[in-house]
């Protein structure tokens, strides 16, 4: 008589099947670094991008809110990651003309190798520029911010780091004024290849 039982085979995966699977993930691990890599850089710059206009909403919803005028303070940082950008939100004695300007926050600190620079050009690197907000949602920039044409005008986020000689491949996000008398702002991305804020 024959038997129809099945003898059990050892569970499990061969010497071979192991090989391959390993191959493969290491394969696709060298492909995919360095996107992840640029991917966390990236998100670095937005991170930066972010916290500019954070601020900005925030001081108009609050000049607006509590019919005062706010500013928000922009401390560009010379190339050195001991002294990075700083921002600072300031609260107005009054609804215009304010005469005492109290830090109503700890200063924001940009994310590591990262700086403030002024002007869609990203050449200006002068302390102590300001946005100001009015009871009425309107904005109004120092010089060195607001646009004059050709400049955009808008606070410039770029690579901290020194070493980069080209200014071009430091530029990464721009916060631009687009309406002085909504005061709202719009972020562009810098493109490489048209080397143009977009």
């Amino acid at each position: 008589m024959i038997s129809t039982e099945h003898k059990p085979r050892n569970a499990g995966f061969t010497l071979t099947e192991l090989i391959v699977v390993i191959a493969m993930i290491s394969v696709l691990v060298t492909i995919a670094t360095p996107y992840y890599l640029d991917w966390l850089r990236n998100a670095k710059y937005r991170e930066g991008a972010q916290a500019v206009t954070s601020l900005l909403r925030e001081a108009r919803s609050r000049a607006i809110a509590e019919h005062r005028e706010y500013r928000v303070v922009f401390n560009a940082a010379p190339d050195s990651p001991q002294a990075p950008s700083t921002m600072q939100l300031q609260g107005g004695n009054l609804s215009y003309n304010s005469s005492s300007w109290p830090i109503m926050e700890t200063p924001v600190t940009l994310p590591e190798n990262l700086d403030i620079r002024y002007r869609s050009s990203c050449t200006l690197n002068v302390a102590a520029q300001s946005v100001l907000f009015l009871p009425s949602g309107a904005a109004s920039a120092t010089a060195a911010i607001e646009a004059s044409s050709p400049d955009l005008g808008g606070i410039c986020i770029i690579d901290g780091d020194s070493a980069i000689a080209a200014l071009n491949d430091r530029k990464k996000y721009l916060v631009e004024m687009v309406s002085p008398t909504t005061g709202a702002f719009k972020v562009r991305k810098w493109s490489a290849s048209s080397t143009s804020f977009q």
